[in-house]
């Protein structure tokens, strides 16, 4: 793999944490709304952050899903990602989504692609309001990865997802590398139940992205570590093949010495150029 050459100083700056915007910090030339509900559950909320006050009008939406098993996470994770979208697209919105997380009784599928859609439906009827276009891209991560994958190929029957970043998200659960990987009888407990691939492989099917690909699905970037315990980087070829195979613009990385997270400040920050590059041929 090519490598970028980046200074200690991008990469500190690329990489020193996260911070959350609240009421007490917005600045009201660059409008940041936190926590709007777009449901009516307490986890159907997000944060949407607009451009400048004199930004072109009709801005283009990032929508970030954050990861966690579909059962655990927040959108807080993400706020690092939003402020480092805002600072390279800033005439770009960012909407941070919060999802209902799986339970028990409630698994995630097929309510976490309802809400990513749910929301979605709030920002188109509210573009007048927020000066936003109904042109969107996911940035996503692991389960919320899925997410992006799996709404951008299965239920964008508009086509009004123009790109999506997957960050070690899961495409293909009848990949024999994955059901050898996960040593469990019910590895998709959180996202479809108590369900095993041998009994139900037409549902793993259903709920793996790759399935869906037509040549209508939108840019894709991938990106896996080979060291992954949860996702086998062997998704990252099965996804690629079939895109490829349809003719769909992608670009897909594997980084042989990462694994799920906690990733190098090295590899973190060229995974974020790559991202931007990406971005600004596809979504600008």
């Amino acid at each position: 793999m090519k490598k970028i050459k980046l200074s200690f100083a991008l990469i500190f700056s690329l990489c020193i944490g996260s911070f959350a915007i609240t009421k007490s910090n917005m600045n009201p030339e660059t409008p940041v709304y936190p926590d709007v509900a777009y449901g009516p559950d307490k986890e159907q909320q997000m944060d949407l952050y607009l451009p400048e006050k004199n930004a072109q009008k009709n801005a283009k939406v990032f929508l970030l899903l954050h990861g966690g098993g579909w059962n655990h996470g927040d959108k807080e994770k993400m706020n690092f990602i939003a402020n480092y979208l805002r600072k390279q697209f800033p005439d770009h919105a960012v909407a941070n989504i919060n999802y209902r997380l799986a339970t028990d009784d409630s698994p995630g599928f097929p309510k976490q692609t309802d809400d990513i859609a749910l929301a979605i439906a709030y920002l188109q009827n509210n573009s007048q309001t927020y000066g936003i276009s109904s042109q969107y891209a996911f940035v996503s991560s692991s389960a919320g990865a899925h997410l992006a994958l799996l709404y951008s190929y299965k239920y964008d029957k508009d086509a009004i997802i123009k790109a999506v970043s997957s960050f070690v998200g899961p495409v293909d659960f009848t990949d024999p590398s994955y059901t050898e990987h996960i040593k469990n009888e019910y590895p998709l407990k959180s996202l479809i139940g108590k369900k095993s691939y041998k009994q139900f492989p037409e549902l793993y099917q259903d709920v793996s992205p790759i399935t869906h690909i037509t040549a209508k699905a939108p840019p894709t970037l991938a990106i896996y570590g080979q060291k992954d315990p949860l996702v086998p980087y062997t998704q990252a070829k099965r996804l690629k093949d079939r895109l490829d195979h349809f003719g769909v613009a992608n670009e897909t990385y594997v980084y042989p010495n990462e694994a799920h997270g906690d990733w190098s400040a090295e590899s973190n920050a060229e995974k974020l150029l790559r991202m931007t590059a990406f971005f600004q041929r596809h979504f600008n």
